[in-house]
């Protein structure tokens, strides 16, 4: 199994030009031991979903879950005759067929713009080009100055706290490792030493914990959540306020209800973040889902200022596809 590991690093690298992990010797085990490194499609957007799932499975923490020669060739089959290159910028492709559904993202972009909250979530049956608009979409807005896109991916089989947001929160510190230290003073909510705790990530920019002194051990689980959830939206907030901020998550179909709580109580609330939040999820998945039902009950219940749309995409008929 710890041979498989070696390979899904391989593989990592391949993808996104970088190892998994950084740090020292001794970091780098332990966060073998502790955390999931970023998805490769964070890094890189684009790459084939069945890799970047492949990668993911390899790099698993417990070695029972890593995947086994046979099931690993079999699944590399498919991509035996063709390249791929990551470091170089993908172009985007023009949208056939998918005027109307651009037109709905386009009005979530100008809510934005008009400093209104707004969320989409866009849904449909596999294979139906769910991923293939969105990603159409946000590379527009990645080419725009005033916008900034943090993007992610909620995976079946990963088993991290929050997983739904766990590569969204990955990104969001990339970004604030491109900071400066006063433009990081602005932006860091009082409670980023919490903050850092739920997600170790946010240890990796520089300074995070010397901007704020560490706090002392919280008895209350659910204080501790409290002041997480609020040091996110503050951090989140104040970021909101300087550039369009997009948000995006794939596959939430696969979410978790400690996520579906805490996005609800970022952006379903009476002040959210000025942000568009996007979210995609497969239709075939979605009967029964609790992380969609508590997004569902917040939104039907919250004060009604977030302006949101349910966006369907289907297979596109003859007509539409020339």
């Amino acid at each position: 199994a710890s041979d498989w590991y070696s390979v899904g690093v391989i593989l990592y690298q391949a993808l996104t030009g970088r190892l998994p992990f950084g740090g020292s010797f001794d970091e780098v085990v332990l966060l073998k031991q502790t955390a999931v490194p970023a998805a490769p499609d964070t890094l890189v957007p684009g790459l084939p979903e069945d890799l970047v799932r492949l990668c993911q499975e390899l790099l698993a923490r417990d070695p029972a879950g890593r995947p086994r020669g046979p099931g690993i060739l079999k699944r590399l089959r498919g991509h035996s005759e063709s390249t791929m290159e990551v470091s170089r910028g993908r172009q985007s492709l023009p949208l056939i067929g998918r005027s109307w559904h651009r037109h709905v993202l386009d009005s979530g972009y100008a809510s934005l713009v008009n400093r209104q909250t707004s969320t989409v979530f866009v849904f449909g049956r596999t294979g139906t080009g769910k991923t293939t608009l969105i990603r159409s979409f946000l590379d527009d807005l990645r080419s725009r100055q005033d916008t900034l896109v943090l993007a992610g991916r909620c995976y079946e089989q990963e088993w991290v706290p929050f997983k739904a947001v766990d590569s969204l929160i990955d990104a969001l510190a990339r970004h604030l490792k491109q900071l400066s230290s006063s433009e990081l003073a602005r932006l860091l909510p009082h409670d980023v030493s919490l903050l850092a705790r739920v997600f170790p990530v946010i240890r990796s920019v520089d300074g995070v914990l010397a901007e704020r002194a560490p706090v002392a051990e919280l008895p209350d689980p659910q204080e501790l959540r409290m002041r997480v959830f609020a040091g996110l939206r503050e951090l989140l907030v104040r970021l909101g306020r300087e550039t369009n901020l997009v948000l995006m998550i794939d596959d939430l179909q696969w979410g978790d209800v400690d996520s579906a709580v805490l996005l609800a109580d970022l952006i379903f609330t009476p002040d959210p973040p000025i942000l568009l939040f996007l979210g995609s999820y497969r239709l075939e998945d979605a009967d029964q889902n609790r992380f969609l039902q508590i997004l569902r009950q917040a939104r039907d219940k919250g004060p009604g200022i977030v302006h949101h749309r349910d966006l369907a995409v289907q297979a596109l008929t003859q007509a539409e596809s020339r």
